[in-house]
């Protein structure tokens, strides 16, 4: 056998299973363009951290970001147009920021709106803040924005309303991501946006799962975004070394080995959600990442998991719901705490001291302090996350044993059948010896790249067609 390529990348999953059908509505989760590791001393040194900076989990951002076209400025990663001017009617109510974003007529379009909650959020730039000062406002308008607020009370408001207080909607700090509910009387900034729903851009947007309208023109009567797969999550019952062989039941009765697949991002997440730092000991947010870095479980058979990045937390949230604003009877409603959780991701305000945190009670985002120690201020919940676009080796034995848990998946099952193959980087031939249908499906993080004349790319999938195939380069992602 040819010497495999010693990276697999982020992680590597081979196991035959029903898996959900690829949905058109999937979505590509970018970057949160955090690229440095932040210490305490503040160093910004990464090897083997588990942060954000190192990870840097998701979908690559085009560059350019952004086109800018007279006063209006393309977003190329998200497909969304925004007005150049970020500051077009100054401060206003939340009533009145819906009308003056819903009637504007410009550069020949007339169909802007004031954008929802993961629109706006699309525009923050995680690791601005180390290198412009003023940060992720100062990045914007260092590629064709004006007027971008930053500072004080510079907030934006979205056309989503809070759940859980109907009189207040969520608004978005510019310059730290702070994700924060406002009494909707109160004046916040406004800025308007177009499009963004179809298209070839590389990371659509998906909707927030609002459907309840409070006013003309907001998130619940618009719903943009790309809808959400019918089947949102799937779980697979596991024990530490693997999936169960009968999918039916839980072979070993606990839940902490299984895991689950969100079939909007493709991305797995451990079904014991409520990690706390209470449990952990003394265990900084720092030396939480470091020791995932190392190597957590085994669960289901995987060892490649790491603490969620901001993007990656906040893809859960539903913003229909609240005490746990996640979608209604999804498979970790008992497990998930109506509280913070950290994410990998350092906080643009003191990013050497605070980290984002994600308040699964309602989708609030705000900064935790990265070295709380238990008895001493509390603590903050980890769930933790494997899958997605990154560089990093795979924590699981060797990349041979990849290779023949591949070809023993496909050798043992009947045709078709499903090989679950997340984020896998090959250089071999691939000798499969009978004629099968075989469906090599990622977690859609990132783009195929494979060379084959044999192999065919269709909607995030890729199918293998039998016999003495050899496979180049091969990415699953």
């Amino acid at each position: 056998m040819k010497e495999l390529l010693t990276t697999l990348i982020t992680c590597v999953g081979i196991f035959f299973a029903a898996a959900p059908p690829v949905s058109a509505g999937t979505v590509n989760l970018p970057q949160t363009g955090q690229t440095l590791c932040h210490h305490e001393d503040g160093s910004n040194w990464c090897e083997s951290t588990g942060q954000d900076g190192e990870y840097k989990n998701g979908l690559p951002w085009p560059d350019p970001r952004f086109t800018v076209s007279g006063d209006c400025v393309t977003d190329n990663l998200t497909g969304l147009m925004w007005t150049k001017s970020a500051n077009r009617f100054g401060l206003q109510n939340w009533s009145n920021a819906l009308s003056s974003a819903n009637g504007l007529s410009l550069c020949s379009y007339e169909d802007w709106r004031l954008p929802n909650m993961n629109e706006l959020e699309s525009l923050f730039h995680a690791g601005a803040a180390s290198l412009y000062y003023g940060g992720s406002a100062a990045w914007l308008m260092s590629n064709g924005f004006e007027s971008v607020q930053w500072g004080g009370y510079a907030e934006y408001w979205t056309s989503t309303t809070d759940a859980s207080n109907v009189g207040n909607a969520w608004s978005v700090d510019i310059l730290y991501g702070y994700i924060k509910s406002r009494y909707k009387q109160n004046t916040r900034y406004v800025w308007s946006v177009r499009g963004g729903q179809t298209g070839s851009y590389p990371a659509l947007i998906w909707k927030t799962g609002q459907t309840t309208s409070y006013a003309t023109g907001d998130d619940g009567n618009m719903q943009m975004g790309v809808s959400w797969p019918n089947q949102r999550f799937t779980v697979l019952f596991c024990n530490a070394s693997g999936p169960c062989p009968n999918q039916l039941s839980d072979c070993d009765d606990e839940f902490e080995n299984d895991v689950v697949t969100d079939n909007l991002t493709g991305l797995m997440w451990k079904k014991a959600a409520s990690v706390y730092d209470s449990d952990l000991g003394v265990w900084t947010w720092e030396k939480y990442n470091w020791l995932t870095a190392l190597g957590v479980g085994p669960v289901c058979g995987y060892t490649d998991w790491r603490l969620a990045n901001r993007k990656e937390l906040l893809s859960l949230v539903d913003r229909s719901r609240y005490s746990k604003a996640l979608l209604s009877g999804n498979p970790f409603e008992s497990y998930v705490a109506s509280d913070n959780y950290y994410s990998s991701t350092s906080s643009s305000s003191a990013p050497n001291d605070y980290a984002d945190c994600i308040d699964m009670s309602n989708g609030e985002v705000d900064a935790c302090q990265k070295d709380v120690i238990v008895g001493w201020g509390g603590g903050y919940y980890r769930w933790v996350v494997r899958g997605g676009c990154s560089t990093m080796p795979v924590k699981i034995n060797s990349p041979e044993a990849a290779y023949y848990r591949i070809m023993d998946a496909y050798n043992s099952g009947a045709s078709p059948q499903s090989i679950l193959a997340r984020t896998i980087t090959l250089e071999e031939n691939l000798d499969f010896a009978s004629n099968k249908t075989v469906n090599l499906r990622g977690g859609y993080n990132c783009d195929f790249n494979a060379k084959n004349g044999f192999t065919t790319i269709n909607n995030g999938r890729m199918l293998i067609r039998g016999g003495s195939v050899t496979v180049e380069n091969l990415i699953i992602k």
